[in-house]
């Protein structure tokens, strides 16, 4: 970011009409410059945010620049994605999906469900050369599918008590296997852990899977006995697979949440893309972040259930918590909104005469009798964080995947 660049950047408005597409046109194409990743993200909740993200992978994919898909889900989840990739088994997919929102769980939601059967779908119209995977990099924040795996990789573990009690587990198929480390859920899988701990062998000889199974064991220890944050445990995921998958010469797409995309810090805080930034394992022009903004649109806030755990209904917001509301929105949202041309519009904001090379708009978030940090963004530019701004507009709320069959008359609430 110099004086030059500055002096000789357009005008926002004039910048931003000639460097914007249309992503709902039938003849969309993204051709961002070379990468290893890209990453897209918006906050969770809405609709059309699904849309913005299959329009960017269906391009990308059809020009094979993609070989893994990585959403937030965990190594275990990602497994039996990729299960139902090849399969297409929906009642799988449901159940994917209702785990899935332990860890967003504005998206266990049927728009969640009908996504992934679109980018099955996708896949399956690819050449098998150009099909992509999905892998799973995020925290253990369910215990179902880690112990489906398990069972699965040691099939033949019918005479270890370890293993027994965790089929047991399955067969009962509690509706909540929520990570609660003193549950008896939690309990009886970290006893399997330790036990593999203290006695190898007697699972070495079973597991039909090497790599599979001992990187789970890895995330099941970093559940049960450290205090490992989320981002460092995605990035040492990461650093882990990347030999096996050969993620240095194999193109990522990443589906994450606003914060964890950001290729710089904000204060002390670090992104998985700044880790892989400041560690060396990429470099900062080898990872392309596209962010997603709301404008008129509505998020699913909450799930409503009565104390039996059973689900009653759902509120909506359609002004906090998109990002653009009086109270609470990204600084500069309103140039995006003068200079949109459809519903979902992306704009590329990293030319070298980029006005935003030299401002921080569409990162500080400005809050109603709120100051925030001007520390952390001092002699930082948007473009320090992200390369694309697409806004999504006229986005309704994503609906749950409890009404997708529901035949109880549920109610859902705006804000």
């Amino acid at each position: 970011m110099t004086i030059t660049t500055c002096i000789q950047a357009q005008t926002i408005k004039k910048y931003l009409l000639k460097n914007r597409e249309n992503m709902v046109a039938s003849d969309f194409q993204f051709h961002p410059d070379t990468f290893r990743i890209l990453g897209f993200g918006a906050y969770h909740g809405s609709a059309k945010t699904y849309w913005a993200e299959y329009a960017l992978l269906s391009s990308l994919t059809k020009q094979g620049r993609v070989k893994y898909y990585i959403p937030e889900t965990n190594f275990a989840q990602a497994w039996f994605f990729n299960h139902y990739m090849e399969f297409g088994d929906t009642i799988l997919l449901k159940d994917l999906v209702a785990q899935f929102q332990t860890i967003v769980g504005q998206e266990g939601t049927i728009d969640t469900y009908q996504h992934w059967k679109r980018i099955k779908n996708l896949n399956d119209e690819l050449p098998p050369s150009g099909q992509f995977k999905v892998v799973g990099l995020d925290i253990i924040n369910e215990y179902k599918y880690p112990i489906k795996l398990i069972t699965h990789l040691l099939h033949r573990g019918d005479k270890i008590e370890s293993v027994v009690l965790l089929k047991e587990i399955l067969k009962a198929d509690t509706s909540d296997y929520r990570r609660r480390p003193k549950s008896y859920i939690g309990t009886t899988l970290k006893s399997f852990l330790i036990d593999n701990q203290m006695h190898p062998k007697k699972y070495q000889s079973i597991v039909s899977d090497s790599l599979t199974y001992y990187h789970l064991l890895k995330n099941l220890d970093y559940v049960f006995n450290s205090n490992l944050r989320r981002e460092e445990i995605i990035y040492r995921n990461y650093i882990t697979l990347s030999p096996h998958y050969e993620f240095d010469s194999k193109n990522q797409f990443l589906k994450y949440g606003f914060s964890h995309i950001l290729k710089a810090r904000e204060g002390n805080s670090s992104s998985f893309f700044s880790k892989l930034i400041e560690s060396g394992h990429c470099k900062r022009n080898e990872i392309i972040t596209v962010m997603g903004y709301l404008t008129k649109s509505e998020v699913l806030w909450d799930k409503k259930y009565d104390q039996q755990k059973r689900y009653q209904g759902f509120t909506i917001e359609y002004g906090f918590g998109i990002g653009d509301y009086w109270k609470e929105y990204f600084k500069g949202i309103h140039h995006l909104k003068k200079t949109a041309c459809a519903d979902i519009t992306l704009f590329k904001l990293n030319n070298m005469i980029s006005p935003y090379r030299c401002r921080i708009d569409l990162i500080k978030v400005k809050m109603f009798m709120k100051k925030s940090n001007h520390r952390y963004w001092i002699n930082k530019a948007t473009t320090d964080f992200i390369d694309y701004a697409v806004l999504i507009k006229n986005s309704p709320a994503q609906i749950p995947i409890e009404e997708l069959e529901s035949d109880l008359t549920k109610t859902h609430h705006r804000q």
